[in-house]
């Protein structure tokens, strides 16, 4: 159940007749988002009113599709892969499928909406303006898919990057239902991106949270986010994240500290995820590019010590 009194979506999921399709539950980002993926089949089920604002994507299928959600059934259509589609929260929605797709579903719960209603200053009617019939977004899918994968591997670095991809997400939306998202403000001024930058270098070894660094301006996480990216043209995450690896090149390159000691040092959760990062950004793994710069140094002259450990 959530705040409200009604069972969650993704509940109804694990609960229902939709049971009997193969699926994977998550929970990301510091609102507690309940993200799934669903190998669904022909089926013909109701889903009951609940307090959830539920994004679905259809990343790959081969189903004809039709719902009726209060006005009126759809015309039977073809999905196309790539594609989504928005249920609004209290809303019965009956559907009728055939055929066989994966979905992607964000359930987005009761306070997140209230938190852009509240203090992101619009409604979810404008989220879902326009977005309750299928309609392709192939960026609008790919934030979806980098938010599953980013929940499916869970640490306090990823509630950070979860954050800043559902602002990412909303943004999108909005923008497609051609209603900007929100009244324009300004970018952070200097002192503002002063304050914020000292902090993430002060805090970098830590779980950075997007609520910790607009708490720092007294903003809300939507304001900040949005005013950070048209500051810097980056969301928080990408930059920390940049700033992480721009550490781990430095603690490298001095060679004191073993892998693992340097990916704590780094904000990673673990030796693992900063390889992973490292391989995924870079191209070339910490290890290796440890030897590099060290045997670059050797032929230079420029060799002062060696690294404690061969923990590569």
């Amino acid at each position: 159940m959530d705040g409200t009194g009604q069972r969650g979506y993704a509940d109804h999921y694990r609960n229902s007749p939709y049971a009997g399709f193969p699926q994977d539950h998550q929970v990301g980002g510091s609102a507690g988002v309940s993200v799934f993926r669903v190998q669904q089949a022909s089926h013909d089920f109701t889903d009951p009113p609940g307090s959830d604002l539920v994004i679905a994507a259809a990343i790959k299928t081969d189903m004809n599709f039709s719902w009726h959600i209060g006005d009126g059934w759809t015309p039977r259509c073809r999905v196309p892969s790539r594609s989504l589609h928005i249920l609004p929260a209290n809303t019965e929605a009956r559907i009728r499928a055939e055929g066989r797709q994966d979905m992607i579903f964000l359930a987005l719960p009761a306070a997140f909406q209230a938190e852009l209603r509240d203090r992101a200053g619009f409604e979810t009617a404008e989220l879902v303006a326009g977005n309750t019939d299928y309609f392709h977004d192939a960026s609008a899918v790919r934030l979806i898919l980098a938010i599953w994968m980013a929940c499916r591997a869970p640490s306090a670095a990823a509630v950070l990057k979860v954050d800043s991809l559902l602002l990412s997400l909303v943004a999108r939306l909005l923008q497609r239902g051609r209603r900007g998202v929100v009244t324009s403000r300004a970018p952070l001024s200097e002192r503002q991106l002063r304050i914020i930058t000292d902090a993430v270098e002060a805090k970098l070894e830590t779980p950075l949270k997007l609520d910790e660094l607009s708490m720092t301006l007294g903003l809300t996480r939507f304001q900040f986010a949005r005013s950070f990216r048209e500051k810097t043209g980056q969301s928080p995450h990408q930059y920390v994240l940049a700033r992480r690896l721009d550490r781990a090149r430095t603690l490298l390159r001095e060679g004191r500290l073993t892998l693992t000691e340097v990916s704590y040092a780094c904000g990673f959760a673990s030796q693992s995820h900063m390889t992973d990062t490292f391989r995924g950004h870079l191209g070339i793994t910490p290890g290796a590019w440890r030897r590099q710069r060290l045997a670059d140094a050797a032929r230079h002259g420029g060799l002062r010590r060696t690294p404690p450990s061969p923990h590569y």
